[in-house]
């Protein structure tokens, strides 16, 4: 019997560039104006990341989101990376719009044993997608890559703007796959709160959609919103990692802690966050089915993001589904109450600092006038 490989940690890699070949208008560098034409090369070769992110640096294999401010497969470099990352054992996740046929035509000539390493989450921009008569060259592609033997799930965000079309995507969408997509939520990240981008509440929002039956919009809409107390192990069993330049921080709203690039003779050193730095875990569909939050009780990843297809077959391959299901916190040895609470009080103390600072600055200004 094939031995099942054990995930260490989730690694979030993000390749530079707001380049993109798609204009949604619920898009996050659409609504800040963050576009950019130019595919951005990486400071480092693809060569020198993976050696810096290699198995034996991480203490094992690890699950790898890789994606982009704009297409993260614009760029030439991503193939590479995820080919010499596949190569090394890591699995490797790629958020990615579906449309770049070349790209794909170019990653199904690869060997079996890096297609069984790759999954993709394929980014379902409806409107886009039909504006520019892409809907065809969607579906192959995701066909293609099934076909190779590469795992993968189909995710839409659904907005206000398309709420007229949502017969209409059914439709197509039991015509190519036979089952609906799977749905995440609209957010608005300028805001604070991060709240769902709509004009409908939060439940009238998941009301109007929940016909797409969608495992991963039931959780993300349960956990929407609401501020996790628990502890968390993100930075200990996961990394945000900024391609551009090595940064890595903890988690999303945490400042950079180190460089992957800086002795690279030895592990990388991260401690967990422990208190959740924003509003509410809005990716923790991934984050705390994977296990960040050792003792909340979740669906498996893979019961999120799996797809029956009308062929009878699943869009994860069982090889996926055994990787997905997992939770990294099984897989490591956890902290005890005591480095928890250590790690709380740290916690505590620079947030007090940072306050501290801040209301000085403005008191300063207000004494001098400024």
């Amino acid at each position: 019997m094939e031995t099942i490989q054990k995930i260490k940690k989730l690694l979030l890699c993000q390749m530079p560039g707001s380049a993109c070949n798609l204009r949604c208008e619920y898009c996050y560098i659409t609504n800040q104006n963050m576009w950019n034409s130019e595919i951005r090369k990486l400071d480092h070769s693809p060569l020198e990341i993976a050696e810096a992110l290699s198995v034996k640096r991480m203490g094992g294999i690890c699950l790898i989101n890789f994606c982009g401010e704009g297409e993260t497969l614009l760029s030439e470099e991503a193939l590479e990376l995820v080919y010499e990352w596949a190569k090394d054992g890591h699995y490797i996740e790629i958020v990615t719009n579906g449309t770049l046929k070349k790209r794909f035509e170019t990653i199904s000539k690869y060997p079996m044993e890096i297609l069984s390493h790759i999954a993709f989450k394929f980014s379902f921009h409806y409107a886009e997608l039909k504006r520019l008569n892409l809907l065809e060259v969607f579906f192959d592609n995701i066909y293609l890559m099934h076909e190779a033997g590469c795992s993968f799930t189909i995710e839409m965000t659904p907005y206000d703007g398309i709420d007229d079309c949502k017969e209409e995507i059914l439709a197509v969408c039991e015509e190519k796959i036979g089952a609906p997509c799977h749905l995440t939520i609209v957010r608005d990240d300028t805001q604070m709160g991060i709240p769902v981008m709509s004009d409908k509440s939060l439940e009238d929002y998941y009301n109007f959609w929940s016909d797409f039956g969608s495992s991963m919009f039931d959780f993300k809409k349960s956990i929407y919103g609401i501020k996790r107390k628990e502890f968390c192990y993100a930075g200990l069993l996961s990394l945000n990692i900024n391609l551009a330049n090595g940064n890595y921080s903890k988690c999303y709203g945490c400042a950079p802690v180190g460089n992957i690039f800086e002795d690279m003779s030895k592990p990388i050193d991260s401690s967990a966050i422990g208190k959740c730095a924003v509003a509410h875990c809005y990716n923790g569909h991934a984050h705390l089915a994977l296990g960040l939050i050792p003792n909340l009780s979740t669906p498996t990843y893979s019961k999120i993001c799996n797809i029956r297809l009308k062929d009878g077959t699943d869009s994860l391959s069982e090889e996926f589904k055994q990787i997905y299901s997992q939770k990294v916190s099984d897989n490591n040895q956890l902290l005890t109450v005591k480095e928890e609470k250590a790690i709380y009080r740290r916690a505590a103390f620079e947030e007090m600092r940072v306050k501290g600072k801040a209301n000085l600055k403005r008191l300063v200004k207000k004494v001098l006038g400024l």
